[in-house]
């Protein structure tokens, strides 16, 4: 009886992205000097989007989760107003972001 190779499990990209892309950001950062990476961190704290802030280990996973819903909430937001985008087509539902909708009276 002949063995078997194992199968190398296809990762899964985040939407948007293709295994080209995945090579050119690692390329990118692969070849980027001490002094551009330098310079694109202190650009990344100057930025008027972002805001860094420091908290506590222990705090860290429940930090990571509240962004995680945050960002969901947002997506599906975004897809119920038909944003451009998002690739679904508008539902005719508008968006609730953070409260659920009103309850159909009887």
């Amino acid at each position: 009886m002949g063995s078997v190779a194992p199968r190398k499990a296809r990762q899964r990209l985040p939407t948007g992205w293709t295994e080209e892309l995945v090579r050119k950001v690692i390329d990118y950062y692969d070849n980027q000097s001490d002094d551009e990476a330098a310079a694109e961190i202190e650009a990344a704290l100057k930025s008027p989007k972002m805001t860094m802030i420091q908290v506590p280990s222990v705090l860290l996973p429940a930090v990571r989760k509240l962004i995680a819903r945050n960002m969901a909430l947002r997506a599906d937001a975004l897809r119920a107003i038909g944003s451009p985008r998002t690739s679904r087509k508008p539902t005719g539902r508008t968006a609730t972001v953070g409260k659920r909708p009103p309850r159909k009276r009887r």
